[in-house]
């Protein structure tokens, strides 16, 4: 419970003071997306087949807590920091960095009450996060593209 509300506490911090290079509609459904995409991941990953789950087995107001506290902050920090007008390798690296991130601290979640494990195992997220990442970023050029219609 103490890395969710300290994770909480820091992302949204640093959501607050990144450079916004988004627009306040383009940060808005880029977070309600992350929100939509990664709840419908859980919903499937996490209750359906029981591979994982937050805190308890069963749908609790503190898994909503921790999905509403840190997607959309992760989101916002991740693609308003993107090197838009840095060359491809610099890009891939950058995911590659976040997506680092992102099993180091599904790593730490799972040492305590915050993530745990039934079937699934951490090089699974490894493999997925890269995709994640590009599919947030994806959904921005398609609603960048929406916006110029």
């Amino acid at each position: 419970m103490l890395l969710l509300l300290i994770s909480i506490l820091i992302f949204n911090f640093m959501a607050f003071i990144v450079p916004k290079k988004l627009t306040k509609l383009e940060n808005y459904t880029t977070c309600l997306f992350a929100l939509v995409f990664s709840g419908t991941a859980d919903l499937f990953l996490d209750k359906k087949y029981g591979f994982y789950h937050y805190f308890h087995e069963n749908v609790e107001y503190i898994d909503y807590i921790s999905m509403v506290g840190i997607y959309p902050a992760i989101n916002i920090i991740f693609l308003n920091l993107f090197p838009v007008h840095k060359n491809c390798m610099f890009k891939i690296i950058y995911v590659m960095v976040w997506s680092l991130f992102a099993i180091v601290y599904e790593w730490l979640a799972g040492w305590t009450v915050f993530f745990n494990y039934n079937s699934w195992k951490l090089w699974y997220s490894g493999m997925l996060y890269p995709f994640l990442y590009s599919i947030l970023l994806l959904n921005l050029k398609f609603i960048r593209k929406l916006q110029n219609k």
